[in-house]
């Protein structure tokens, strides 16, 4: 799949495709006559907003999926709403009229898109627990999971509990109620492992040392670097690669 960019909200995490380009914002020092000028480009903005309205990317659960079995089946450009939780045991979709239903431990992953798009404009998720990040728990409810890029050693995921909606923009949001997490997942490894930060969001270098205490070159960044969010993660991945 596509790398991902991703932008945070209130309440979600949205995710755009690699082929989707995200807005260059201008900041726009507040002098007097900079001022004037931001003026008139909002008043300007206010008048041309009814021919915008239609370019807003507006979110729906109502998608569309190819599913792909353990067993080895695949179904493609099936319907499929998506539930309002991040824990379905299982979903229904609807293929050339007919529906079905699908247990979610059965499924190896799904590429859920808009179902104005296609599969190459689709996202991974994935049924699963994790291992709990300095600690030694097993998370022991299955959540779906959304692959948000990473590297070809190292996949990062992220987890909220209200499930997802997608845009005909080729994106998708992971909403949040109550917690959210970020998993690493290493090439090999059985289940991913969630990622502690601090109180104010920062990482937890502690926890980064021992997790990547195979890559000498990501120990080195991370003990010389401030890894002052989750977007970080990022960075650590295209060094393990």
């Amino acid at each position: 799949m596509e790398s991902r960019k991703r932008a945070h909200h209130r309440g979600q995490f949205t995710f755009r495709n690699g082929k989707t380009n995200i807005e260059n914002l201008t900041h726009i020092n507040m002098n007097k006559k900079s001022f004037l000028t931001a003026f008139v480009l909002l008043f300007a903005s206010l008048i041309l907003m009814p021919i915008k309205v239609s370019a807003i990317a507006i979110l729906t659960y109502r998608a569309a999926c190819d599913v792909y079995l353990k067993d080895g089946t695949q179904i493609r450009d099936a319907e499929f709403t998506i539930p309002k939780n991040s824990t379905f045991k299982k979903f229904t979709i609807k293929v050339e009229g007919e529906k079905r239903v699908i247990k979610s431990d059965e499924v190896d992953y799904l590429v859920v898109y808009h179902r104005k798009q296609d599969a190459q404009h689709g996202f991974v998720l994935k049924y699963i627990t994790w291992k709990k990040g300095g600690k030694d728990k097993i998370q022991s409810k299955p959540y779906w999971a959304l692959y948000s890029g990473g590297s070809k050693r190292l996949g990062i995921w992220d987890v909220g509990d209200a499930g997802f909606q997608v845009t005909k923009q080729g994106t998708i949001a992971v909403n949040i109620r109550n917690s959210s997490e970020t998993l690493l997942w290493k090439e090999g490894e059985s289940i991913p492992t969630s990622v502690p930060t601090t109180f104010f969001g920062s990482l937890k270098k502690e926890f980064l040392l021992d997790y990547f205490s195979d890559s000498p070159k990501v120990l080195d960044y991370i003990k010389n670097n401030d890894l002052p969010s989750l977007y970080s993660l990022f960075k650590l991945a295209e060094i393990y690669n």
